[in-house]
């Protein structure tokens, strides 16, 4: 059986004004087989835990949004919470969250964010959309994060960490989701995921492509 593989273009929510999100419905839930994606703002309690949905991930990817695409995203959602707080209280409450977490957390992130981030000594070059970024990983024991990512001074684009992190890993979490990426390359790897993401037309965006990414591996494992 082979493993099927991402591959080639893959869209992304970005804060760019040429980003089409608004065609997609408000969706709250989707779910396929044991995988699941669902409207959920991380800032609605800044000290509470993610949701149960969450408990079975044995890993977590995320791609919190920039400063300069920080405010974007928030205009696209009318909650009340989306338009309460600061990027400084943003970045908080991703913190408090990775310190939450007994799983490995892999955070792709632009450099200023080390200052707001739980201190870690592990970090990957990465390359996201284009520009230079670190992963900051966290709860990975030495040995395993030496044998992900051997080349230390390499830079890895975010869907080669996600790739590689689905070679290793059954479940991902993903609580910025976006279109769920994270969650279309753990699908093709055969593997499950969790994702959710305040906009609920994210949630529409992979309501609408989800099928797609079951048949894609499908019919990457029925290949003779």
């Amino acid at each position: 059986m082979s493993i099927g593989k991402s591959q080639g273009y893959y869209a992304y929510h970005s804060a760019l004004k040429n980003n089409k999100v608004e065609i997609y419905p408000d969706i709250s839930r989707v779910d396929s087989g044991r995988s699941e994606s669902f409207c959920y703002d991380i800032m609605e309690d800044m000290t509470g835990p993610l949701p149960s949905e969450y408990n079975g991930c044995d890993v977590f990817y995320i791609e919190p949004p920039w400063r300069a695409g920080f405010q974007v995203f928030n205009d696209r959602v009318k909650t009340t919470a989306a338009h309460g707080y600061s990027f400084t209280d943003f970045m908080r409450r991703i913190a408090y969250l990775i310190l939450g977490i007994d799983a490995p957390v892999i955070v792709v992130w632009g450099k200023e964010a080390k200052r707001y981030l739980p201190n870690t000594n592990q970090t990957i070059k990465a390359i996201h959309n284009g520009d230079p970024a670190l992963g900051y990983c966290y709860n990975l024991d030495k040995g395993t994060y030496e044998r992900l990512f051997p080349e230390i001074g390499r830079d890895r684009s975010s869907k080669d960490i996600i790739e590689i992190l689905a070679t290793e890993f059954t479940r991902a979490g993903d609580f910025v989701c976006g279109y769920g990426n994270t969650g279309r390359i753990f699908r093709s790897y055969g593997k499950e995921f969790v994702l959710s993401d305040m906009n609920p037309k994210c949630i529409g965006y992979i309501s609408e492509h989800i099928e797609v990414w079951d048949e894609s591996w499908n019919n990457n494992n029925t290949r003779t």
